[in-house]
């Protein structure tokens, strides 16, 4: 539906952007310094695809936004750096998905949003994801053996200010420097 690759300096306001068969809004191969704001991204084609993909991208911001995918992930962050997802919602509704998935990506922030996985995880930090923040936010996961937020293998992440509910609040493991506050 809206995809961007090595495009830069661009601004997406008041817009549905929806994809039933793929990715709903995809931001890569350098898509820098881009914004989305006050908009919908939606998917619903399985856990192959998410509503927001950004990968291999720097300092994007998506704010005021609702991210869906019923079938798979909400939102899916990798080699992205300096991404902010700020007063936003983000959920799934499957259990082997997450409703946000931050894999090898460091300097992201999630600030003042709603991630919520109504059967399974809600929000995960993976695989060398660094020095990542998630402020002033609620997750939910919502399935037995399922984490509200889990993280793993990362360094100097921090979790401030937050909410995590779900069968197990918080999973963390291999990962130091890690600050709850």
């Amino acid at each position: 539906a809206l995809f961007f690759n090595a495009a830069s300096s661009n601004t997406v306001t008041g817009s549905h952007i929806t994809n039933p068969r793929g990715i709903g809004a995809a931001l890569s191969g350098g898509a820098n310094y881009n914004t989305i704001s006050q908009s919908t991204m939606e998917s619903n084609s399985g856990t192959s695809d998410s509503a927001l993909f950004i990968s291999n991208s720097v300092s994007n911001r998506i704010t005021g936004s609702y991210i869906t995918n019923p079938t798979g992930m909400g939102a899916f962050l990798t080699t992205a750096r300096y991404t902010v997802i700020d007063l936003s919602t983000v959920t799934s509704a499957i259990s082997s998905a997450y409703a946000l998935y931050i894999y090898s990506s460091d300097s992201n922030t999630v600030t003042g949003s709603y991630i919520l996985n109504s059967a399974g995880q809600g929000a995960s930090l993976e695989s060398g994801s660094d020095y990542n923040t998630i402020s002033r936010s609620t997750m939910t996961g919502n399935s037995s053996g399922s984490y509200a937020l889990s993280i793993f293998n990362g360094i100097n992440n921090t979790v401030l200010g937050s909410y995590s509910q779900g069968a197990g609040a918080v999973m963390l493991s291999a990962s130091t420097g890690t600050v709850f506050n």
